[in-house]
């Protein structure tokens, strides 16, 4: 069976630690909480979104 985890948990982290910490303690995917990356998601670049 396959988990995933809401990144918003992490809010505070570098999204490198986040993923390294969710793929350390068994979760399979990650799931994007826009508010997280910008105040507006229309303000994410698209090479960022990449």
């Amino acid at each position: 069976m396959k988990f995933a985890i809401c990144q918003e948990l992490f809010e505070n982290w570098d999204w490198l630690r986040q993923c390294q910490f969710i793929a350390k303690t068994g979760y399979t995917g990650i799931e994007l909480a826009p508010f997280t990356l910008a105040p507006r998601i229309s303000e994410v670049s698209p090479e960022r979104r990449r």
